[in-house]
């Protein structure tokens, strides 16, 4: 009984085996982009569930794509489906999404309204999570997940772009070739506005992005970085400035971290990978910000892109600090805690001035404060022996801090108070400073050791503030 309905069950939603961990769907729509359809859903499926479309690159298909980025690995541990277009030679004989052809660039037309057909499907078939519905792809499918950005703002809530060009940067295969090498240059409102015009009707939010590319890719240049941060934060209404920077990023040589904000929100976060060539990085282990397997278009350079994309789209639950968030100078007995987890233990790290009085080592100590606001940082080590990324909370002591970055090495306030920064440095060698102007004019630089306070007298406007020592560089946007 149970096999006939089994059997009921596949004839009815046109399910085929495609691979241990891949089903094909047929018959989701009308499919005038001639799209293959694949999924792979997890047995352990939210009750309202996220989707990931994963968009190989040329040459490749669905499977060479799960194979490689390690994105059926996160399905299964948390619970969301992945959606896997394939390109058909019959499009394409490289089998690349044509990002770059007119009848695939538009709303409602192409490839495009194919893969907006397959999310429907899923959305009549499961329960979906309309708001949790994300895009990523490498290369071609990179370029396609930028037409999906631009036409569906409706629909993604963010994407990621692993080696890929902005929207319409080009349209036909000329142009296309031209953008791919780098040629292509408009302003910050020209590409801003190919985006806008791809739904003017819109009047919501777009997605944030994400962007990863190799620093020695031949294939396409790294100059499209910069256009599709361009394109992006003018899409928001912000600027191309990186409010933050950081470099060796999660202790990585070869990963360099920019994010870009508007207001308090995030909408963009860029990795760059240096000596990486054309495709996307893995991290080969077991912790669980590894995985993807090195392959032809990846690579292993120790940082799993996959599992940091996953993180931007707020896939990954993470662990949180509970205390409070303002205190009394010098006030005794606080009680900071992360959320039980079994086997794990926890450094913990404090401002300066704080005594920890007991529970280091454990997920809840208690501390007695000192007399300055800070951030508190805790990195857990688990069963595995893993040591996963640090998280932090904000502690404020009555003093109005307005502007603050934290990073394993420096510090930079800015108080609106008294019009001052102070940088800190948790090395024990000389650290440089500079701080700028937007226009590039230096408005204060030197050297310092431990912690210096500095007043740059400017009134307004925006300044970049640098730090940098014999193994790091972080940088901050500062609006006065």
């Amino acid at each position: 009984m149970k096999k006939i309905i089994f059997s009921v069950i596949i004839s009815i939603f046109c399910y085929h085996l495609y691979s241990q961990d891949l089903q094909e769907i047929t018959g989701f729509g009308t499919n005038q982009g001639n799209l293959k359809m694949y999924v792979h859903v997890p047995t352990n499926l939210q009750t309202s569930a996220p989707i990931v479309v994963a968009l190989h690159g040329c040459t490749q298909s669905a499977i060479d794509c799960s194979n490689t980025t390690g994105w059926n690995e996160l399905s299964d541990k948390y619970g969301f489906i992945v959606l896997y277009p394939e390109q058909q030679y019959a499009n394409n004989s490289s089998y690349c999404f044509n990002w770059f052809l007119p009848a695939d660039q538009e709303r409602n037309s192409g490839e495009p309204a194919s893969i907006i057909e397959m999310i429907e499907h899923l959305k009549t078939n499961y329960t979906i999570d309309s708001t949790k519905i994300y895009v990523t792809g490498l290369s071609a499918g990179a370029g396609m997940s930028n037409v999906l950005l631009a036409c569906y703002p409706d629909v993604f809530s963010a994407g990621a772009i692993m080696a890929g060009t902005p929207y319409k940067s080009g349209t036909d295969i000329t142009t296309a070739y031209y953008a791919m090498n780098g040629l292509i240059d408009k302003s910050a409102t020209e590409w801003g506005n190919i985006v806008r015009n791809a739904y003017s009707t819109y009047d919501g939010n777009y997605p944030k992005v994400s962007v990863f590319h190799g620093l020695s890719d031949n294939t396409v240049k790294p100059q499209n970085i910069n256009e599709i941060i361009e394109q992006w934060t003018n899409v928001h209404a912000t600027d191309a400035v990186a409010d933050e920077a950081n470099s060796n990023f999660f202790d990585n040589l070869y990963t360099e971290q920019t994010i870009f904000s508007k207001n308090t929100d995030t909408i963009m976060v860029v990795y760059k990978i240096s000596i990486m060539g054309h495709g996307i990085s893995v991290d080969t282990g077991t912790c669980s910000y590894q995985g993807g397997t090195a392959e032809i278009y990846s690579y292993n350079m120790r940082f799993h892109s996959t599992y940091w994309a996953a993180r931007f789209f707020e896939l990954i639950p993470l662990l949180s600090i509970n205390g409070n968030s303002f205190v009394n100078e010098s006030e005794t007995n606080l009680t900071y805690s992360v959320n039980n987890v079994s086997s794990s233990t926890f450094e913990w790290i404090f401002p300066a001035g704080v005594q920890i009085v007991s529970g280091q080592g454990t997920k809840s100590l208690v501390v007695n404060w000192g007399s300055s606001s800070g951030y508190i940082s805790v990195v857990e080590t688990d069963s595995e022996a893993c040591t996963n990324p640090p998280i932090y909370k904000k502690v404020s002591i009555g003093t109005s801090v307005d502007a603050q970055t934290l990073d394993n090495d420096f510090k930079i306030i800015y108080s609106k108070n008294d019009k001052t920064f102070l940088l800190k440095s948790f090395s024990t060698d000389d650290t440089y400073y500079k701080i700028v102007s937007i226009d590039g004019r230096i408005l204060n630089e030197g050297t310092f050791r431990n912690e210096t306070k500095l007043n740059i007298h400017q009134a307004e406007g925006i300044v970049i503030v640098n730090i940098v020592n014999d193994k790091k560089a972080i940088s901050k946007k500062i609006i006065l």
